[in-house]
């Protein structure tokens, strides 16, 4: 079975803004500002958003990307955010490195945030 789409009888990957329909066998187009980072990826779900971002979904099944919450961040393309290490917070929503993370309001950092 061919895990990549088929063209002309020959298994090719997908561009990376697109997923492997595994109902199709074809490639389809991710949702608006996302891609399959390794390209050929199966199903919806292996489409990523990009770093500062992560994946949500509606009623309808509907995905689309949505920034980092504060707090957290995604240096990555991926689907989910990272939390902040202890004690530390972004200053705003879509923070795309944990170097944008900061001690909280009151404390300092030596060696870790106090």
């Amino acid at each position: 079975m061919c895990t990549q789409a088929e063209e002309r009888g020959a298994c090719v990957p997908c561009e990376p803004t697109k997923y492997l329909d595994p109902l199709t066998g074809s490639c389809q187009l991710c949702p608006e500002g996302m891609r399959s980072p390794m390209g050929g990826g199966i199903g919806r779900v292996s489409c990523l958003c990009p770093p500062g971002s992560r994946a949500t979904y509606t009623a309808y099944s509907t995905l689309s990307c949505s920034p980092c919450e504060v707090g957290t961040y995604s240096s990555v393309y991926a689907s989910d955010c990272t939390r902040c290490p202890a004690g530390m917070t972004t200053q705003s929503s879509g923070a795309k490195s944990w170097l944008q993370c900061r001690c909280t309001s009151g404390t300092f950092w030596a060696g870790s945030c106090r």
